[in-house]
This record gives C-alpha cells, structure tokens and sequence, in this order.
C-alpha cells in the first residue's frame, strides 16, 4: 500500500533532481516497479544521461488492467545531496497530477531507502527527509495540473456494491465514475479525506469500457471503538 500522512492527508511526495532539473516524485511502495511521464523524460533528456534498456513486462493494477508503456530507461538522480539510479518504464500516456514519476518498491529497496510513515519522512542512510507540504510542490508541475485537472466532486465516484469490511481488515472494491469523466489514457484516483477512521487506496488507472476500476479500502477502527459506538 502506499504510505501517507494521516494527520494531513497528504501524499508522500518528494522532490528529485535529474541534472538541473527538479521533479517531484510519489513514494508507493505498493506499485512494484518505477514510472515516469514521457513528457517529462523528454524534459530529463536535455539535462542528464538516460540509458534505453531492454526489458520487457506486463503492468497491470489491481484490477487487472494493463497500462501501456513505450520503454524502459535506466537514469541517475539525486534526492538532496545522495545519488540514486533506477529503472523506470515510461508510460504512454500522462496522468494528472502534482507529481510526475512514481518510486516504486523496486527502487525504495534497491537503493535502501526508508520509509517512516508515522513521522512522515523517508531515511537514507542517517538523513531524514520530510514528505513534502502542499507549498512545496515544484512550481512547474503546479502550472502544468492547472492547465489539464477539473475540479470534480467527490461523489461523482461511486461503490458499485455494499460491503462490509471488518475492523483492522481491508478489501478491494470496485468504483465506477460516470461517462461524462470518462477519457483516453490513464488516470490517478486520488480520495478526499474521510473521517470514519477508513483508508481508501490512491491508485494508478486506464479508462475501460465499463467506467470501473478497483482499489482497496481498509477499515483501521478497532473492535473495541466499534463496539462502544453499537453501546452508545
């Protein structure tokens, strides 16, 4: 699953630096492998050595779904003042979002890189570093979400059926949106916060024909809270 501040709902998200240029990249240590926009690594390209690599896979979500990908690069960048590489497979089509590139488990436990998510930060050897605040986004990414991200309303996603998750479990639901949102290429599913005590799953998308996707929803309230609300 990804890690996430609970206090403020934000995502864990970090700036990066290839060369000069400065992203900002999504922690997920429930996606497998690294992702990059082609966009952006087209950006990378005129600052820093990429490396095309052979590699060939299937990505799916937890749906089953497949995303489309064009390549598989191998490139070097820093996070403060330590050097990382990793291997990232470009997807073909672009997401919205104030984020351009996902670290994956593959890149977090190749480069040893941990998570502490009650602090809201990543260690790297003995340095700390804090997720970033919403003031802290790269400024470009937020120019770039202006332009392409509508404001939707949150009950415009939908449960396709009732179920019950019990306390300290999670499962994975299937959520439909409307067709009128329905569009080509992939998408991020980011929830509003709630304050039932529930953590619902961001996650990485394509559009299919029957306007759903899934993602999973954990209910972290406790048997013995449960039972004092029934009491009350």
């Amino acid at each position: 699953m990804s890690c996430k501040s609970d206090e403020t709902n934000q995502l864990p998200l970090i700036n990066i630096k290839f060369g000069s240029l400065q992203k900002t990249a999504l922690i997920d240590t429930g996606a497998n492998i690294s992702l990059i926009q082609a966009t952006t690594l087209e950006k990378i390209k005129n600052v820093t050595k990429v490396e095309y690599i052979s590699c060939s896979v299937r990505i799916k979500t937890i749906d089953n779904s497949c995303i489309p990908y064009l390549s598989a690069v191998k490139i070097k960048f820093k996070i403060e003042n330590k050097w990382f590489d990793s291997v990232f497979f470009v997807t073909k089509n672009d997401w919205d979002s104030n984020y351009e590139i996902i670290l994956g488990y593959d890149c977090i436990q190749t480069n040893k890189i941990l998570i502490d998510s009650i602090n809201n930060c990543i260690i790297m050897d003995n340095t700390k570093l804090h997720f970033l605040n919403h003031k802290d986004y790269d400024q470009e990414s937020i120019s770039n979400e202006s332009k392409f991200i509508k404001e939707v309303n949150f009950n415009a996603v939908r449960v396709c059926q009732m179920v019950d998750i019990e306390p300290g479990q999670s499962k994975i639901v299937t959520l439909s949106i409307p067709a009128s949102l329905r569009d080509s290429g992939s998408f991020i599913f980011i929830p509003n916060a709630n304050k039932l005590n529930y953590n619902i799953q961001n996650s990485l998308h394509e559009y299919n024909e029957n306007n759903k996707f899934t993602t999973i929803i954990e209910n972290n309230n406790s048997d013995k809270k449960n039972k004092n609300q029934k009491e009350n």
